[in-house]
């Protein structure tokens, strides 16, 4: 107002001078302009109390700004800029309205603003000051306000943005709802407003004189704000109002939703985000256009639109993005809904989408126990498209409750299981969309609210938000908790055991779009919108015949797989894109340094090198490409590991003492076995964070992994970030059947940080150094790419299928590898992930080739050798002196290759190594024998006779241990 008069040519108190401040002057100058705008600026706040320093401070900032060559715009932006961060919540409850939502409303509602104008929760003044801001026709602009400071300050705002012919009215007494409201009575042609919507208006006979409040106690302020608002309008007049969700779609405002339909015609719902006024409140609105009625005729069409972004974060700040000019730009879909209205206003039409449609809403009031709704929701074509698909469908057609049972088991983690690691799947432990989740060990004492339980096979929905499809079957072995805001189904079974319909398939069916349009009209809530379990077991489900559910299975896991199978591939090409780019930087950098080029991070040939800290963090962060990263892992990182694992203090932790005895029957001769496996773990974890300490390195570390079946060990930084990734296997070479298995799926392994590493170990009697009888030793440790050997895995599975198969088939499907036979479908148990089984050297199928998987091959056929050549080392040195009577044991070889191994006059050879007649014959030939034991890869054996070159078949066995009988067999 200041500015006004200095372009008018008198001088103020804030017009450039070298003369110093003086607060005096400036107080009887603000006091001329209150008197001079008495109007906008009440007798209360006609004088300046605050101190003389802070005058001057004021001054002396404002007259650093020729205000004289800007527009109204910047003085407007600029006061509203202190207005907002002074009066963004009101003692009343009022969350006022952020600047781009008023201008939203304002340009939507510009054709239909003319006239008189008012707000009668004016706030700030920001709905008026944007109106004359943006210099649309009007007659007047009229604030009306509970809260005198407030009703100054919308006045002031109103003349910075250079309004014309404005009005401000503080009414004490209840405000618009109070009785000094009537003097206003159709009075306005437009009127645009965010009433209160937090509180209570509670006075009895203010009540009374409302529709909408008759007969009751307290009714919110914002239903009272829509009949009053329908009261101060003229004929025809224009409504634009900010509403809560509930107005829209709960029970409790019924009676309100039939008054607006009476009253007005709908023209507009435009949805909100829960974070439209945050941080204040977290709470679903929509705003309304509407017109005030004239006849009982109502506008057939309604334009629908849903923000799921308005440009403010959850903090409240602003949520900006920059364009590709540089320009920055609110992150907000209210831009595009804005353009569909003024669409849909000229043409009768718009573009729809899936947030954007036109209905006629009035037909469908038509229906029963619809209960006027109004919500984006309930009207949306999802719901039509769903009704429509339930009416053409040529299958049974079964309400959930029909085929699911609710598992209701809640308990209070930190009451009832104090003290307790649980496995918890909380709302954000479920993704989106996807069926993927992770159960999250939780200590139950943080746990203060009720969980539910749920069972491997249970189907867990969250009801809460349910347009984020939060549903997944619980696949995990173990059984664990939930959130509360989910249900969980179980599947109901018929006598024969079978399932009424598949739960994988019915979890898919239940974020779908086909369940999510039966259910979307019945989400209801103001902050957390949320379904009901009883309407959610009404939701109607298909029941197709078992034949067609199974191949609607097969089906949908085969697309599946195609997914993850390009999802994989698009991050493996991801991945070698980075590596290209951070290669091609070190060349450039060896380039000008007059380094020679390499094509790796670093030269992997000096062991000094690798096992510098620079060096172990690029392969141990995984920033290394995967061959190299192989390499590293075979040649030095795992040899360095052995070493220590076969030191004495390591082994003696391990050992069998005097007086201890290995069960000799199979199954508690897995569990040893299985025992040495995990323990074998653990002292790889702790050696490979000792090599880590040796070299002062402190910001990474090894980690166990405890949420997911693959992989057993990762490296974590400091941060949290996740480096490399290794599944451990340890074969007990000697072991009939190399039981351990690589079972886990392609997707799960990520191609440039996902290893294998397996531990061939044995006994190793040697109580001449440490008073134990025998110790684990481990011969070799090999690294594989994990997710080239998992291809090798299923391409040769694929391919040579078990005979007992049939017809039947074979695939996956999200846990594991399955087969179908005779109409039964069942996780694969035979076969696949066996260790030794992997692959055949020589197998006519093979995949798509590679550097990573030509290396995978080779380094298989390796390891696949050295196992069984070691396991027959190991039984050699068994069995052979006691077969013998010789304690020498010497190699058998065959062109500069062991084949086997002789004690005096006996003999083992391995069939694999002598598959010929011939070569059988020449390896004999040379050797001075009477007794030869043939052993195949599993080390079955047949005993023959050799005399005069023939082979006489005497005996034959399947284990190592019934070939003779003695103390020391494990």
């Amino acid at each position: 107002m200041s500015d006004k008069t200095h372009n008018n040519g008198a001088s103020t108190p804030f017009s450039p001078s070298e003369l110093p401040v003086n607060p005096c002057v400036v107080r009887k100058y603000y006091q001329h302009l209150a008197h001079q705008h008495s109007n906008v600026i009440p007798k209360q706040f006609s004088e300046l109390n605050c101190s003389d320093s802070t005058i001057v401070k004021c001054v002396l900032a404002l007259q650093s700004f020729n205000f004289a060559s800007t527009q109204f715009d910047m003085k407007g932006l600029a006061y509203e800029e202190v207005v907002r961060n002074t009066f963004d919540k009101g003692d009343h409850q009022q969350f006022f309205t952020p600047p781009h939502i008023v201008d939203f409303i304002v340009s939507a509602c510009q054709p239909y603003i003319k006239g008189d104008v008012c707000d009668p929760a004016s706030g700030t003044g920001g709905f008026l000051s944007s109106i004359a801001r943006h210099q649309i026709n009007y007659s007047s602009l009229t604030s009306i306000e509970i809260d005198e400071r407030l009703s100054w300050v919308s006045g002031i705002n109103m003349l910075l943005n250079g309004a014309k012919n404005i009005r401000t009215v503080f009414l004490p007494s209840g405000g618009t709802l109070g009785e000094q409201a009537k003097q206003f009575f159709s009075c306005f042609d437009t009127i645009i407003t965010n009433p209160p919507f937090g509180s209570d208006f509670t006075e009895p006979d203010v009540l009374e004189t409302f529709e909408l409040g008759s007969g009751k106690s307290s009714r919110r302020r914002g239903i009272l704000f829509i009949e009053r608002c329908h009261a101060l309008l003229r004929e025809n007049g224009t409504l634009a109002i900010i509403l809560d969700e509930g107005v829209l779609n709960l029970s409790h405002a019924t009676d309100v939703r039939q008054f607006m339909i009476k009253n007005f015609d709908l023209k507009a719902v435009i949805s909100l985000p829960e974070t439209a006024f945050m941080p204040y409140a977290t709470v679903s609105a929509s705003i309304l256009i509407m017109s005030k009625k004239t006849s009982t005729d109502s506008n057939c069409s309604v334009f629908f639109a849903k923000a799921d972004k308005v440009g403010r974060k959850t903090s409240g700040d602003e949520d900006i993005r920059y364009g590709n000019d540089g320009k920055s730009y609110l992150n907000s879909d209210l831009p595009s809904i804005l353009n569909a209205w003024h669409k849909y206003l000229k043409e009768g039409q718009t573009h729809e989408s899936e947030n954007i449609y036109i209905d006629d809403i009035y037909s469908n009031f038509i229906k029963k126990n619809n209960g006027y709704r109004i919500d984006f929701q309930y009207h949306h074509p999802s719901r039509k498209k769903s009704q429509e698909l339930i009416a053409s469908c040529i299958y049974p057609l079964k309400r959930l409750a029909d085929i699911c049972t609710e598992r209701n088991v809640s308990v209070i983690p930190c009451k009832e299981l104090s003290g307790v690691i649980i496995r918890y799947t909380g709302l954000a432990n479920i993704q989106s969309n996807t069926g993927r989740f992770e159960q999250d060990p939780t200590p139950a004492d943080s746990l203060k609210s009720s969980v539910k339980m749920y069972q491997p096979g249970d189907i867990v929905f969250a009801k809460m938000r349910p347009n984020l499809r939060k549903v997944v079957l619980m696949s995990f072995a173990e059984p664990g908790f939930v959130s509360s805001e989910c249900s969980v189904f179980t599947v109901k079974q018929e006598p024969d055991g079978k399932y009424l319909i598949d739960p994988l398939i019915l979890s898919v069916l239940l974020r779908s779009d086909f369940v999510y349009g039966q259910i979307m009209h019945l989400v209801a809530g103001i902050g957390r919108p949320r379904i009901n379990s009883k309407e959610l077991l009404q939701v109607m489900i298909p029941l197709p015949p078992k034949n067609i559910q199974e191949e609607i299975h097969l089906r949908y896991l085969s697309q599946h797989q195609k997914v993850e199978n390009l999802k994989s591939d698009i991050g493996s090409f991801l991945n070698r894109s980075q590596l290209m780019l951070t290669s091609s930087v070190q060349e450039l950098v060896s380039s000008f340094i007059g380094s020679p080029k390499t094509t790796s991070p670093m030269p992997i040939e000096n062991k000094q090198m690798v096992f510098t800290p620079e060096n172990l963090r690029i392969f141990l962060k995984g920033e290394s490409n995967p061959l190299d990263t192989l390499s590293w892992l075979t040649n030095f990182f795992l040899p360095e590991v052995v070493k220590r694992l076969n030191e004495t203090d390591v082994r003696r932790r391990l050992g069998i003492y005097t007086g201890e005895k290995i069960p000799e029957n199979e199954r508690n001769l897995t569990d040893v076995r299985n025992r040495v496996s995990l323990i074998i773990e653990y002292e790889l974890a702790r050696l490979a964070t000792r090599i880590l300490e040796d070299h002062e390195i402190e910001d990474i570390f090894w980690s166990y992994v405890v949420a997911n079946r693959f992989p057993d060990l990762e490296v974590r930084t400091s941060s949290g970030s996740r480096g490399l990734r290794v599944e451990v296997k340890c074969l007990q070479t000697i072991a009939e059947e190399k039981s351990a298995n690589f079972d886990t799926l392609r997707k799960d392994i990520h191609p440039l940080t996902d290893f294998l590493i397996v531990f061939a170990w044995d006994w190793r009697y040697d109580p001449e150094d440490v008073t134990w009888d025998r110790a684990p030793f481990i011969h070799h440790a090999y690294a594989f790419h994990a997710s080239s050997l998992a291809l090798l895995r299923d391409w040769y599975w694929l391919n040579c299928p078990p005979n007992d198969l049939g017809n039947g088939l074979q695939g996956f499907d999200l846990r594991y590898a399955v087969n179908c036979k005779d109409g039964r479908y069942n996780e694969e148990e035979g076969n696949y992930g066996k260790l030794l089984r992997i692959w055949q050297e020589g197998f006519k199928y093979e995949p798509p080739e590679s550097d990573l998987v030509r290396r995978t091959i080779t380094d298989y056929l390796a390891f696949k050798n050295g196992v069984i050549k070691a396991g027959l080392d190991t039984l050699a040195h068994l069995f052979l002196p006691g077969l013998s009577g010789t304690t020498e044991v010497v190699a058998v070889l065959y062109e500069n290759e062991r084949v086997g191994w002789q004690s005096g006059e006996v003999c083992f050879l391995l069939s694999s190594a002598v598959s010929t007649q011939k070569k059988q014959n020449l390896v004999l030939s040379q050797l001075t024998v009477s007794k030869v034991y043939l052993l195949t890869d599993k080390y079955a054996w047949r005993e023959f006779e050799y005399k005069k070159g023939k082979l006489t078949l005497k005996r034959t066995g399947k284990k190592p241990k019934r070939l003779i009988q003695a103390n020391k067999i494990p």
